[in-house]
């Protein structure tokens, strides 16, 4: 019995010893399963967090009016290619060429990018990118 508890021991043991180093590797930024994880991309720069997507603030449509549309597309990736499409944004203002406006972060270095399309934006690719390039 007394061979068994020591080896239990020792396992436990083991055990911490390997929680404090994904720990350790999770607060220095390597890879946190939930933020990020392994394989993609947190290491190069962290994965976007859209912040604001704006369709045609130029023509007085509010900020941020496609914020959630763009982070569903990209929100987690390493690298977003995206195309503005207005059959799929809608028309926030009938009869003005619409600018795209797009602003997003990278991991938990917060490193920031912003990209903008001028008008008329629908049909125009922009690609979000971490690290920002």
């Amino acid at each position: 019995m007394e061979k068994r508890a020591r080896r239990e021991i020792e396992m436990v043991k083991k055990l911490v010893v390997w929680a404090v180093f994904f720990v350790a590797l999770c607060l220095t930024g390597v890879g946190c399963v939930g933020d990020g994880g392994y394989g993609r991309g947190h290491w190069r720069g962290g994965d976007i967090k859209v912040i604001a997507a704006t369709y045609g603030s130029n023509c007085g449509a509010p900020y941020g009016n496609v914020t959630n549309h763009l982070a569903e597309i990209c929100d987690g990736r390493v690298t977003c290619e995206y195309i503005i499409d207005f059959r799929v944004l809608g028309d926030p203002a009938p009869n003005c060429p619409k600018d795209y406006y797009a602003e997003w972060e990278c991991g938990r270095n917060r490193e920031r990018g912003v990209v903008n399309a001028g008008p008329e934006a629908t049909g125009t690719g922009i690609v979000l990118r971490c690290p920002v390039r």
